[in-house]
């Protein structure tokens, strides 16, 4: 690393290689992911999720103007 290069670590940058506990944590946050978007689904084919109109056109606009997050 050069000097003035800031680098980020997050404690679970090696996840190709990951400790039984980072495995074990990756994949209780890839269960509780899938479990979301398993609600979400169900609320969409229920009729029952709802965004509201301003957070949408909130995220219309951020997209249009390029901060994609």
């Amino acid at each position: 690393m050069e000097a003035g290069d800031a680098t980020l670590k997050s404690g679970m940058d090696n996840v190709e290689n990951p400790t039984p506990h980072e495995k074990n944590s990756l994949d209780d946050i890839e269960e509780e992911r899938l479990q979301k978007i398993a609600r979400i689904k169900q609320a969409i084919d229920d009729g029952t999720y709802h965004v509201s109109a301003q957070d949408v056109a909130v995220k219309i606009i951020e997209h249009m103007r390029g901060r994609n997050e």
